[in-house]
């Protein structure tokens, strides 16, 4: 069973290769420059939430900008139990001798980071976000980024699909622990009026 899931994803990495030109400059320029561009953006959408509420005295963004802040942190968290637990699943590079378009340290392959990031990211940008445009914009750019990595050759398909739903996971984990009065409260008040101090 397991060979047959290796052969299937490994037939799917080439296939999903094959969409681009490996030896066009400016189409490796773009997966190169997609696989890691969603990171930044949620980097970007967090910042760009709590400054808002800052300025506008509301602070409903900031509690925003926490909630994907926390989900995003869960879900990383989870990820790194994971990879201690986990039998170490070589990059594609290592076992298909597929050329890497990105350089990555040889590590776990299984699941992707990435996708755990980012599946986890807007998923609770649907769940707690109130303009949910900046949801779409992320899930898309997060798709994006994740074809872009299996093209890349740094992750086989079965990594990404993994990633991604443990990521939608987490953030449905980290929604359920807001039943909690005590957590709901605290983790949201005390980063606020510490901010508030410094005049953030």
């Amino acid at each position: 069973m397991l060979e047959f899931i290796q052969s299937l994803d490994t037939r799917l990495l080439i296939a999903t290769r094959s969409v681009i030109d490996l030896n066009s400059p400016g189409q490796v320029f773009a997966v190169r420059l997609f696989a890691d561009i969603n990171v930044f953006a949620s980097m970007l959408v967090m910042v760009g939430l709590w400054l808002y509420g800052s300025f506008h005295q509301e602070e409903a963004s900031k509690r925003e900008a926490l909630s994907l802040f926390y989900a995003m942190a869960l879900a990383l968290g989870i990820y790194w139990l994971l990879n201690f637990g986990l039998p170490v699943r070589p990059r594609p590079e290592l076992t298909n001798a597929v050329k890497p378009l990105i350089s990555h340290i040889p590590d776990n392959s299984f699941p992707s980071g990435h996708a755990i990031y980012s599946g986890a990211f807007a998923t609770a940008a649907f769940l707690f976000l109130r303009k949910k445009f900046i949801a779409w914009f992320v899930l898309v750019l997060g798709s994006v980024m994740a074809l872009c990595r299996v093209i890349a050759g740094i992750h086989y398909p079965g990594d990404i699909i993994a990633g991604a739903a443990l990521g939608v996971g987490s953030a449905f984990l980290f929604q359920y622990f807001l039943q909690f009065r005590f957590i709901r409260e605290d983790i949201y008040n005390w980063p606020i009026r510490i901010a508030k101090l410094v005049k953030l």
